[in-house]
């Protein structure tokens, strides 16, 4: 009514047409209980633009619908074991392991010093595999992904070194109150003051865009920037209006997170957990990758990395009571769930980013810092 301004945003229409396409194929929109949600993100020195957000739920109130900001605002259930990727950096940080160094695997059931209930009693801790190495590389350990490796990892780095990465990479929501109480701490306050061990295997409230814009953070040397959809603004006579957002900063040192890009290459290769999602849509990059499930497979998760792209899928109960997943066709509530991040999630991720990036070229991971590959004290 007063001119106007102009906005242009940062997404590709491309890129929202593919996303769209591979979260309505793998989970149909009236699918009930199960949402599928999707965010690719631009690394970049001095922005990261969001390419595409999308979800198989129509915006609305109608049966199979949602007014629920699901690619975006954190969904509940948690992201499993993509977290792994902060206990690495912590690790590499802190120099009690590089991604070439040895780690102990201990055998499912293992009974750690720091994993106890509420109570203050040990809580085994449980493998999805059996018949695991005893001892891993930590970037084998990251492509194969024992709980207990990571746990194990946590008592030498201490949880709350893990939670303040896992916000300097760009999880910030781990900051917003528990509750609405007044005077309520954060998810992250709360998980540092309680040293909750399960941090490592992804528990914690979990926004898809902000996951998507990790992988960003760390394909941009270790430079964090806000996801932003906004390009640009003008007023009605063409003069640029500030946009108000967060500075850019280096989260971590820029050879520590090339060196994690690296450790997390073998996700896709023989043994990886995102394997046969990969093969399935032919692909044939560089990436760097990291799944997750939760416990119960009420919800998995997939991060992909490349030089060009980054992009997250999380799959998970959105209703009001909370079922195990099983993958299938489409996927379903059920009793036993056999969701994992390398099914559904990764499938997801797989089928959109080939479509995004389509005949770009295909880039190498940057190289390693000799620093990070081994212990440092």
């Amino acid at each position: 009514m007063t001119g106007g301004y102009t906005v242009r945003t940062t997404l590709d229409p491309h890129a929202l047409a593919a996303a769209k396409a591979a979260v309505d194929g793998q989970v149909p929109a009236g699918t009930p209980h199960v949402a599928d949600v999707l965010a690719f993100v631009a690394p970049g020195a001095t922005s990261h633009p969001v390419l595409a957000m999308a979800a198989n739920r129509t915006y609305g109130n109608a049966q199979g619908q949602s007014s629920y900001g699901l690619p975006y605002q954190p969904e509940n259930l948690g992201a499993g074991s993509v977290y792994k990727i902060f206990t690495a950096a912590t690790a590499l940080e802190e120099g009690v392991a590089g991604i070439d160094t040895v780690i102990p695997v201990p055998p499912s059931g293992y009974l750690s010093p720091i994993y106890r209930d509420g109570s203050g009693h040990p809580v085994p801790v449980r493998n999805a595999e059996q018949g695991l190495a005893p001892e891993l590389s930590l970037t084998d350990a990251l492509a194969q992904s024992p709980n207990t490796a990571f746990v194990k990892l946590e008592e030498s780095t201490g949880v709350p070194p893990i939670v303040d990465m896992a916000q300097r990479l760009g999880m910030t929501s781990l900051g917003d109150p528990v509750s609405n109480a007044p005077g309520a701490p954060s998810v992250a306050d709360r998980a540092k003051a309680e040293k909750q061990a399960s941090f490592t295997l992804g528990v914690s409230p979990t926004s898809d865009l902000e996951l998507a814009n990790v992988g960003a953070t760390l394909a941009s040397h270790g430079t964090w920037c806000p996801p932003t959809p906004i390009a640009s603004v003008t007023d009605p006579n063409g003069a640029p209006v500030p946009i108000s957002e967060p500075a850019c900063t280096q989260a971590v040192d820029p050879g520590l997170a090339d060196t994690l890009l690296t450790g997390l290459s073998h996700n896709v290769g023989p043994g990886g957990t995102g394997a046969a999602a990969a093969a399935a849509a032919g692909w044939n990059r560089p990436i760097a990758a990291k799944t997750g499930t939760t416990q119960t497979s009420e919800s998995g998760a997939y991060v992909g990395i490349t030089p060009q792209l980054a992009g997250a899928s999380i799959v998970f109960d959105d209703s009001s009571s909370p079922r195990p997943i099983c993958d299938g066709s489409p996927p379903r509530s059920c009793g036993s769930g056999t969701l994992f991040g390398g099914t559904v999630p990764a499938r997801t991720f797989f089928q959109a980013a080939t479509g995004i990036l389509g005949n770009a070229p295909a880039l190498p991971l940057p190289p390693v810092d000799p620093q990070y590959l081994d212990v440092r004290r």
